[in-house]
Formats: structure tokens, sequence, C-alpha cells
């Protein structure tokens, strides 16, 4: 730590860091009321009135080595749990960069904050700043010249709020609570008697800025929680929490990644290390999935959580969030920091003035009634987009972020061609093939359409797309189940975390088995701005603006095969075109060369004048590709990959086998006796399990409360990798 701010000690001291203190409380004393009207928003009432109260051996001295002590302090309380120290602490970071001049107090803040942000606490590099930008212009200058926010008591906002709105505040079940005493703090250049103008301009903000997906930002992504989650409230309250516990200083695809990583390490039983915090962060997180204890953590965090609840929870007043894009909206200029009690309740108060206007006037009414929560989604769009965030982009949201967090489980129901199960299936008519199909998918969808495999296993599920699948050169109807999947640290250039893989891998796995598969494989594209090169650009996106046919299908993947002399890559659909994902070691064509083989391919089947209405993006692909030869083994390269697994894992591989494979197995059947196929029973892998079947296969598991039986003797093997 001396090393850290020695350098800069001469600077403000004319001593070094691991010099003499003899000089440190030589500086004039602060005003006394202002001293503890400053604290007391920064630490608390009672400390604040503590430290002024002890005078100086409480800090009040300023003097520049009060920065790095107080960051040590602050890390050291944070870290034995000692709150005394951490607000004693904190107190020496405010007062320490007070007398400073600005720009010298903002760097040294700034440094300071990041070693106590080391130990987990949010907030203290922006005390410090926040300080230092309270600070004089030199530090010869009085403190008593420094500025005191407009501030007003409870009273007088209670009073200007009915003379805007016409009634009392809390007498709609809009209002939210407001917190402490119910004083308020002012932005900057505002007043109490301005309050009026204050509204009416927001207001006018919303109307400019309102739009759908702006406005419906928290319902939206309410509800891709809870299908995600498959309507499993518990479950869904658990993921909001970890959505929200992240979400500080985090942008939205960032955030929702990190929930997922968490979520996903409960799942398979690690513990939770996620967030711009893993430690701090994931204990929490851990606690909740443990516990179900999710409970709201504070005004700003539990407005964000409240949004998303009220899919799921009847009559539940969105609040929103007041976070630092609703305090730059409301007109604190480029805040970076933690609002006080005094600015949520200003932010309370002038939102559900807003709301009362916008209902009261019936604007956009047909989205229902208006609540604060999309009141501050708006305003919180307006801010993005003043901070640099392209308008189309502003709106973004949790929904928004889960499709690009999904992974693409791709399937089809042909039998494999390493088998003898049903060959009768390949030469058959594709409405046969189509019927049997959709007969398999009733046994693998929920009745909201999800992956009954991956959400047994743990997954977050979106509900499975149909399409066309093609393998071998043959097209047949085809599906991909859609799970959510976290992020190595890192960025998109490492890939999938480690926990999401392993559940992949083993719903694959579980999938091959059923649907006596020659190979399964699963993908999550990435169509990142920047950092793509010819070796990470494996992925290539055909948008043609319609999902594929199965004579298109067909077509371009034999003129794919002229062009490259390999029938190893497959078409996979989507919903406006398909994609390719080429791997150049098991292809042997790289990505460059892939690259002019697809366009020329193209040309080959659409034309030479279709360049204007088929687009190819390109991105990178990150997943597995798990091949299985039956003829050779049976199913023995999809059962290595379930011993690999984690114990629960491993449980909940073994009940989808024994709930679903007599599913399958019935379907099968069916076929045999309309159309004539011949299952292989032998190669019906769940018939010598002995896990008893579950009744409410495909529901979010809980492995906090369901510990996993014995599958040593059963039909994974013993070979049982321990939680890590």
């Amino acid at each position: 730590m001396a090393g850290m701010f020695g350098a800069l000690a001469p600077n403000f001291t004319g001593q070094s860091m691991g010099g003499t203190n003899a000089g440190m409380y030589a500086s004039p004393t602060l005003p006394t009321d202002f001293l503890r009207d400053r604290l007391r928003q920064i630490i608390g009432d009672r400390y604040a009135d503590r430290i002024v109260d002890t005078g100086p051996t409480g800090f009040m001295a300023h003097n520049a080595d009060m920065i790095p002590q107080g960051a040590m302090q602050t890390a050291a309380g944070i870290r034995s749990g000692n709150t005394a120290m951490t607000g004693m602490g904190m107190a020496g970071l405010a007062l320490g960069a007070l007398p400073l001049p600005p720009g010298v107090g903002k760097v040294v803040g700034g440094i300071a904050g990041d070693v106590a942000k080391d130990a987990g606490m949010f907030g203290i590099t922006k005390i410090a700043q926040d300080a230092a930008q309270d600070a004089v212009p030199s530090a010869n200058a009085t403190l008593a010249s420094v500025a005191k926010p407009v501030t007003g008591k409870s009273a007088d906002a209670l009073a200007a709020f009915k003379k805007i709105t016409g009634r009392d505040y809390g007498t709609a079940a809009t209002d939210i609570p407001l917190v402490g005493r119910g004083d308020i703090t002012l932005p900057p250049g505002r007043t109490l008697s301005g309050i009026q103008d204050h509204v009416d301009e927001l207001t006018n903000d919303v109307k400019q800025w309102n739009n759908p997906q702006r406005r419906m930002w928290y319902e939206n992504s309410g509800n891709a929680i809870n299908t995600a989650t498959g309507k499993n409230a518990p479950m869904a309250e658990r993921l909001t929490y970890g959505i929200s516990k992240t979400s500080q200083g985090t942008p939205v695809l960032d955030n929702a990644a990190y929930a997922i990583k968490g979520h996903n390490q409960a799942m398979v039983g690690d513990p939770v290390k996620t967030g711009r915090f893993p430690a701090v962060m994931g204990s929490a997180i851990q606690d909740a999935y443990d516990t179900g204890d999710t409970a709201a953590l504070g005004s700003k965090i539990g407005g964000y959580q409240s949004g998303f609840r009220s899919s799921w929870v009847p009559d539940l007043n969105n609040a929103g969030a007041n976070d630092l894009h609703n305090m730059r909206w409301f007109g604190h200029e480029g805040f970076d920091g933690t609002p006080t009690t005094g600015h949520h309740n200003y932010d309370r108060i002038v939102r559900s003035a807003i709301t009362d206007r916008l209902n009261s006037e019936g604007y956009d009414a047909g989205l229902g009634a208006w609540n604060p929560g999309q009141v501050q989604a708006v305003g919180w769009a307006k801010a993005r987009a003043a901070g640099g965030v392209p308008e189309d982009q502003a709106g973004y949201d949790i929904a928004n972020a889960f499709k690009d967090r999904t992974a693409r489980l791709t399937y089809e129901t042909a039998p494999g061609l390493t088998t003898n199960h049903m060959p009768e299936y390949h030469a058959a008519p594709y409405a046969d093939k189509q019927a049997y199909h959709d007969a398999i998918n009733q046994t693998l969808t929920d009745n909201q359409g999800r992956d009954i495999i991956t959400s047994h296993m743990g997954l977050l599920t979106m509900p499975t797309e149909h399409g066309t699948g093609v393998f071998q050169g043959a097209a047949s109807p085809g599906s991909h189940a859609q799970a959510l999947v976290g992020q190595a640290p890192g960025g998109w250039k490492n890939g999938i975390d480690p926990a999401s893989k392993e559940l992949l891998d083993a719903s694959e796995a579980v999938r091959g088995i059923l649907l006596r598969q020659d190979a399964v494989a699963y993908h999550h594209p990435v169509f990142p701005e920047n950092g793509l090169t010819g070796n990470n650009t494996n992925l290539f996106d055909v948008r043609t603006g319609a999902s594929m046919t199965p004579q298109e299908a067909m077509d371009v993947s034999a003129a794919l095969k002229s062009r490259t002399g390999t029938d190893f890559h497959s078409p996979i659909f989507t919903q406006n075109g398909y994609r390719f994902i080429n791997h150049p070691e098991a292809s042997g064509v790289s990505n460059k060369a892939f690259q002019g083989h697809l366009q020329n391919a193209l040309t080959d089947v659409y034309g030479p004048q279709s360049g204007g209405d088929i687009k190819v993006v390109m991105g990178h692909s990150e997943g597995n590709y798990i091949p299985n030869d039956w003829s050779k083994n049976g199913a023995q390269d999809y059962l290595s990959v379930l011993r690999g697994a984690r114990p629960d894992v491993q449980r909940r591989a073994a009940e989808l086998l024994s709930t679903l494979g007599p599913r399958v197995s019935s379907v099968e059947d069916s076929f045999a006796k309309s159309h004539g196929w011949t299952p292989d029973k032998a190669t019906r892998a769940w018939e010598g399990l002995d896990t008893p079947q579950v009744s409410s296969i495909g529901s979010m598991p809980a492995p906090w409360d369901h510990p996993p039986p014995s599958v040593s003797n059963g039909l994974f093997g013993s070979q049982l990798r321990q939680p890590q």
C-alpha cells in the first residue's frame, strides 16, 4: 500500500506516505454543522455523530494522508466484518478528499476507492470522488465556502406533491414508501418551489422517448425470467435476486450473463462465484439459492427486483430503480455514485407525480395504467442515449440479453446411421418423418413448449424452435432446444463458463441416448463488434428473411459439398435463414477459405443477382460436438460424458432417461405398428437403469433439498467427479 501512494504523496503533503503523521491535525477545523451533515449522507447518523463529537481523534483532521489511510481502514473493516472500522475508514476517505484541489482529489480518491473496491464495497470510489468534487478551488481556501446541496424537509416535500397532484402522498397504490425521515435532496439548481416545473419537464421527456420496448422494460424482462424458469415462482425469485445483486455498475448483457452463470453454478453444485466482485456477490447469491431468502437488497436494487417480480406476483407495484442513469436523467450530470436517502425520496415523489399525470391524461393507455417503474424505464433509455448508447439500443432489456445468451441445442429425430434402429425411416416420405418428429417432441417438451431435458437438468430454458435439419446430405425435420448460458471470465473469446458447459454436455448426452443419434451438438453464437479474426470467425449466419425449406436445405448442402469437397458442413436453421459453423481441425477447410466457398455456393443456389437479398453475417460460435458410433460400442461415448458429471447432474440424467425413455419407446412402438418401422430394442439403454421415474420431470430442480441418490451401481458406473 505504501508503494502505491508513496509516489503521489510529495505533491500533497511534502512527505512520503511512510513518513510521520505529526502534522496530520494541523489543518483548520471543518464547520461542525457542515461536517455532521456531510458525514450523515456518507455513513449514517450514528457514525457521523460519533466522529464529530470525538474531535480530532475521530478523523476531523484533513490531510492527504487520510485518503490511503481511509482506504486501508475501510478495506480492513470490510474483510473483518467490523462495521465501526468500515465507517471510520469511509469517513477518512471523504474528509481526506475534501480540502484538496478538485483535480488532485479526484485522482487520489479514485485510486483509494479502487483499493477498497477490491474488498467488495460498492461506491467507495465515488464517495471519495464526490467529496473531491465538493473541494475548494485551492488547498488554501476556507472550507466554509463549500456549498451544501439543496434539501427539503419531509413536510415541505409532501406539501409540494399535494400541490402538484391534488392528493396526499401514499394514498395511491403506485406511491413508493419514502425512506428514513422522508427528507429530500434536490438535483443541482432545483428548489422546492420549482418541483412542479421539474415534473413538467420530465413528463415531456417520457412522452418524447416512450415506445413499447422502453416503457415495458421491466415487464418484458420479468416475462423472460418467468419463462426461463418454467413459471416456477421460487426459482424466478432466486434468478431475479441474482440479476439484481450483480446489476450495480454493469451493462445489461453482462448483468444477465453473471446471473445465468451463478444459476448454473448452483445447479451443478459449484460454489457461486459471479459478478464484478465474485466472492462477495457470489456468496450472497449462494445464500439466496440455498435458503430461498430473496428479500429486497436496498432502495435501488429492491426497486429493480420489484419491476421484474410484477410478472408473477399479482398487483405488485413496479417501483423501478433510482440508479445512476435515473439520477442523471433527473439532472445530476455525470452522476456515478450511490444515491442518498434524500435522493431516493425526491425521485419517488417526482416519479409518482409523473405517473399521476400520465394516467390522468390517458397517455398511451393501450398498454394499461402507468406505474413508477415504467416512468423510470423510459427515462433510463433517454439517459443511456445521452451517454452514447445508440437510440435503437437504449431500451435493451433482460429479455434481449437472454436472447444473446441463448445456446442452441440442435437435434433431429432421424435414427443414427450407425444403428440398426428403424432403418425404414430414412426412405419414408417427409410427411411421415414430420409426424414422427412431432410425436417425439410431444415427449421432449412441456406445456410451455420448453425442452424438458435442459429444464430438468437445471438450465434456464426458453421455448424450443422447429425447422429443417440436415445430416449427411439428407433433410429431415429438426428442432433446437434453447438454454441460457453464462460466460467464462475474460469476454466472449473465452466462451461459455464451465458450469454451463457441463449442463449442456449432459443434456445432449441424454438426448443422444434417447434418440439414438450418431452425434449431438450445441452452439452459442456471438456477433461481436470488434475482435473477430480469421482464426476465431467460425460462424457464418446466412440471412434470407425466412427459415429454410427442406429442398433449400438439400440444395445448399449439395452446393457447399461441391465447393469444399466435404460433407462436414450442414446448415442449421434459424428463424430468418440458416447458419454454418466451421471447425477447421475437423473439416480441413480454413475459416477464410470457407467464407469464399460459401459465397460461391450461395451464388450456385440462388443465382448471381441474389446478393442484395441475402446477407452473410460473420461471428463466433462456442459449443461442442459429441459423436457416438453405436455399431462399435453402443451408447458408451454418451455414457462417458455422464460419468464425468457431478452427482446432482448424474441424478437428473438418470431421472430423465428412466422417465422419458419409456415414452420414447411408446412412440417408436406406435410407428412400428402403423408404418412398419423396426425399432432396435437393444439400443434402449434406459431399460437397464434402476432409477425410478419422476412425476415432476422437466420442472426446475432444486439440488439444495434433493440430495442425489447413489448411482454408482446404476447405468453410469462409479466414476463420479466430485464438486470443485
